[in-house]
Formats: C-alpha cells, sequence, structure tokens
C-alpha cells in the first residue's frame, strides 16, 4: 500500500490524455507500459488498480498507433528498434490480463496531446509529429524534428526517422539530435533548439497546429513551429500535409525574411534503390516503388541510419533545396502501379 503512492503520483503527470507517454518517445512509451504492466500484475483489486488498467488500454492504443506494419515501432526522439519491448510484447501481456486489445480501425488517426497524428491503410502507415520535443522538467531525449514524419508502403519502411546512435556525448550524439538529420526543415543549417551536452537542451522550439481535418479517408495537417524565430528575419516554417493512401503532398513554405536557405531532408530506409525519374525519383523496396517529385531541386546524399544505439547503416537522403524565404515548394509521394 505504501509502494502504491508512487505510481500513482506519477500516473496522470507521464501519461498523456491521449495514452502516450509524456517523454514522446515510442520506444520509452512501450518500456513504460510494459513496467506499468509489471506493477498492475502485483496490485491488489482496489480504485488505484482499475485506473491503472484504464490507463494501460489507452497506452495499448498508442503503442499500436505508432508501430509500423514490421512490428517495430516508429523512432521519433531517442529510442531503438530493439532497446526496448516491442510492441507486441507489451500487447500480448496487457491481453494476458484479461484487457480487450486495441483494434483502431483503419484511416486517419489523432493523438492531440502528443501530437502525433497519422494515417493506416492496410499495410501503410504515416505517423507525423507535430508535438513539443518532450516534457520541460525531462526534455533529455527529445530532438529537434518538429514536423518530422515516417512513411511504410507495402509493410516496408520508405521515409525513416534518423534514430539515435548513442547516448554519449559526440559528434554522433549531436547528429541524433539535429534538426537537419530529421525529415524536416532547417533554415541555414541551424537546430530549431539549443541543445549542448548530451541530454540538454535550452532554448526549444514550440510547436503549433494550425489546422487538422480527418475523415474516412484521409487528413490535412499543417503545423509549424518558432525554433527560427531568432534567426535574421525571423523565417518561420509551415509545413502541410494532405495525406491519402498511398499519397502523400507536402506543401513547404518559408515565410519571413533573411537571407538563410532552408533545406528540407527525406531519409530514405537503407533497403531502398533510388532512380532518377524526369522532375523526380523512383524510390524502390523490394515490390514496393515510390515516386517522389518536388518542385524544389532535389539531390541525393549519403546518410546514416541509427536503428539502435551504436548501430549505423549506410543509406541516402533526398535534399530538397527551398531556397530564401519568403517560399515555397510542393513534394509529392506516391506509390507506383
Amino acid at each position: 500500500r505504501t509502494g502504491e503512492t508512487l505510481p500513482a503520483g506519477e500516473l496522470a503527470w507521464q501519461v498523456l490524455g491521449d495514452g502516450c507517454h509524456y517523454e514522446l518517445s515510442p520506444s520509452y512509451h512501450c518500456q513504460v507500459m510494459g513496467d506499468l504492466l509489471e506493477v498492475a500484475s502485483i496490485l491488489e483489486a482496489g480504485a488505484f488498480k482499475d485506473e491503472l488498467l484504464a490507463t494501460l488500454d489507452r497506452m495499448a492504443r498508442v503503442s499500436v498507433l505508432l508501430t509500423h506494419p514490421d512490428g517495430r515501432v516508429a523512432l521519433f526522439n531517442d529510442g531503438g528498434l530493439g532497446m526496448a519491448y516491442p510492441a507486441a510484447t507489451v500487447l500480448e501481456a496487457h491481453a494476458a490480463m484479461g484487457r480487450l486489445p486495441p483494434d483502431p480501425a483503419d484511416g486517419a488517426f489523432a493523438l492531440p496531446d502528443a501530437g502525433f497524428y497519422g494515417l493506416r491503410s492496410g499495410d501503410e502507415q504515416l505517423v507525423v509529429d507535430c508535438g513539443p520535443i518532450g516534457p520541460d522538467e525531462l526534455i533529455g531525449h527529445g530532438h529537434g524534428d518538429i514536423l518530422t514524419f515516417e512513411w511504410s508502403v507495402g509493410g516496408r519502411r520508405i521515409i525513416v526517422d534518423q534514430g539515435t546512435y548513442q547516448y554519449a556525448a559526440g559528434p554522433r550524439r549531436v547528429q541524433s539530435r539535429s534538426t537537419a538529420g530529421h525529415n524536416t526543415v532547417s533554415i541555414g543549417g541551424a537546430d530549431m533548439c539549443a541543445f549542448f551536452g548530451a541530454h540538454r537542451c535550452g532554448r526549444r522550439a514550440r510547436p503549433t497546429v494550425l489546422e487538422h481535418r480527418a475523415d474516412a479517408a484521409g487528413f490535412v495537417l499543417e503545423g509549424t513551429h518558432d525554433g527560427f524565430d531568432r534567426l535574421p528575419g525571423r523565417p518561420r516554417h509551415v509545413r502541410r500535409f494532405a495525406a491519402l493512401p498511398g499519397r502523400i503532398e507536402i506543401t513547404e513554405r518559408i515565410e519571413g525574411g533573411g537571407q538563410l536557405p532552408g533545406t528540407a531532408g527525406l531519409l530514405l530506409h537503407p533497403d531502398c534503390r533510388v532512380e532518377p525519374d524526369g522532375d523526380g525519383v523512383t524510390v524502390t523496396n523490394g515490390p514496393v516503388a515510390v515516386r517522389i517529385a518536388s518542385t524544389a531541386a532535389m539531390t541525393v546524399e549519403p546518410a546514416e541510419w541509427f536503428p539502435d544505439l551504436y548501430t549505423t547503416l549506410p543509406t541516402r537522403r533526398l535534399r530538397l533545396d527551398l531556397g530564401v524565404p519568403p517560399s515555397s515548394h510542393t513534394v509529392r509521394l506516391s506509390v507506383s502501379g
């Protein structure tokens, strides 16, 4: 009974209303869910156990929504594909306690407290991050990745988050947290947050959802953040997603002034091959083919993917030149065939 006071005091604080763990890492979400399942398994019947089980039901839904068709989680913020409990493991333990398994329907979804929005359609999964980088009092696992996204098609990852190579301070720790290393926009190569040390962050970007509409077919999401307001001309990145199964249209706007150019990156899974295709490229991963075209100049550059701590795989990144503000460009990603 004495021990109950500890998780009881943290439950409402650490688990957001939409069921996501407040550090906003899908990996840590599964780990914390596993910890709370162990707590629930030894609690006597009572009001707190009922509250905890209801919370675990919400967390189970999140574990499904932030897991790709390959059975592994999205890599937003610190985390890895194998460093924590897999989603399947915690979901099996949740069901073994007699709880109904979550079965979110295909279509658009929203976790507005965490800032994750997406679309599920069979073996396709899109997840967009338009939330804060983490809680102000525990910011160490946050990355400069507002408005980034991941996309799987045909059960295969196409656009991937860079992941996390290490927790110790060093160049790859800097790279793991950097804005330029994520599938979002950097202006003048700057980070949207003032990262320092291994887990520290001073000034941090604040996101704003400008519009969100969803129906049975897909969703529209437009968001921005203030992470570049300190730069000359106070440039502001605004990104708009219009997503349907098999198709994503992204509108990139850089508003304000200044002479620092904006660039966007799209990191490809290491299994992807890239071939020039008119005004864009065709990306293939096994039998899946996706065409990516943009009104911005696009180049292909070598890059790294960090699927787990201290693991690096060579891959490629599509780099888009968005020019100096004010500017506007469109990127279209569509499944071929």
